[in-house]
């Protein structure tokens, strides 16, 4: 058997910025521990040199150093850190493109994600694929590599409908609950079931059950034996049922108005829905039905 996790009607199935949270932390654990790996394995070294004094003349000083030097020069305030080796901003972004991006599109999240259960979906509850995880990603790395992520991103992902940063918005995708990939969702103030759903999809409009209960009548019947609303029709006046597929079943024969009735009782009328004879008892201030088994009338309960 199959079961799906579906969010209570109403609730927004986007609500899960607690586990985006501890699954940024994941993914920022993992990726600084690959890191080090690859700068290791790769033999970069590092260097700080302090005492520049000025922001400018730290850059002036990366500029001579990235002339003479293989690797990259980072500017602080009043120091330079080199790093020779292979560019690391360029290792830095490929790798984030690859964790976030490609894999992301591959099975639904990042690393993170998957361990907490979250997956990146489009409106309509399918999995996004490579394309829109890189667009997604590609925001979100311009926004890290300007300081500015913890204070635009995290402030779009709690209040804004959907709970989206930027790059969802652009991307057009949500993270959601694993349980809700594959369902359209229907986010409070943004989607609605029409939107979710598609073009030309409107909520059903369901009728009255089948069947239907009648009881005593309140007040002076407008016809013999039927009740008094101003919209009720007597049985008489409804339409034939359809006929069943196959062979239509005998109808039973209809008993006499006295048999087993008490007097005052109308004449019988068949009843589609019960599949059996009624008839008001006036005298009883009830309604009868025809027992085929015991060939008896009796009152109708439900």
């Amino acid at each position: 058997m199959t079961s799906y996790t579906t969010s209570m009607p109403g609730a927004d199935p986007t609500n899960v910025v607690g586990r985006r949270i501890g699954a940024w932390i994941i993914d920022l654990i993992i990726f600084v521990i690959l890191w080090v790996v690859v700068a290791t394995v790769s033999g970069f070294e590092v260097k700080t040199y302090e005492g520049l004094q000025t922001q400018t003349a730290a850059e002036r000083f990366c500029d001579a150093w990235q002339d003479r030097y293989d690797g990259t020069c980072i500017a602080t305030q009043d120091s330079a850190i080199t790093v020779e080796g292979p560019p690391v901003f360029l290792i830095l972004v490929a790798g984030h493109m690859v964790a976030y991006g490609v894999l992301s599109g591959v099975l639904g999240g990042s690393l993170g994600k998957l361990a907490v259960g979250l997956r990146v979906v489009t409106a309509d509850g399918q999995r996004a694929g490579i394309g829109k995880n890189l667009l997604r990603t590609v925001l979100w790395v311009g926004d890290a590599f300007t300081c500015m992520i913890p204070l635009i991103g995290g402030i779009m992902m709690v209040s804004t409908k959907g709970h989206r940063r930027l790059g969802d918005m652009a991307a057009g995708t949500f993270v959601v609950d694993k349980g809700q990939v594959g369902l359209p969702l229907e986010i409070p103030g943004l989607t609605s079931p029409a939107t979710a759903y598609g073009p030309g999809y409107a909520p059903p409009s369901y009728g009255a059950p089948a069947g239907w209960d009648v009881g005593a009548p309140t007040g002076p019947p407008q016809q013999p034996g039927w009740g008094t609303g101003p919209t009720q029709q007597p049985p008489g006046s409804w339409g034939q049922p359809m006929p069943p597929a196959g062979p239509t079943p005998p109808m039973p024969s209809a008993p006499t108005p006295t048999a087993g009735a008490t007097p005052g009782a109308d004449s019988p009328t068949w009843d589609p829905a019960r599949n059996a004879y009624i008839q008001y008892d006036r005298e009883l201030a009830a309604w009868m039905q025809w027992d085929d088994a015991t060939n008896a009338w009796k009152p109708i309960t439900q």
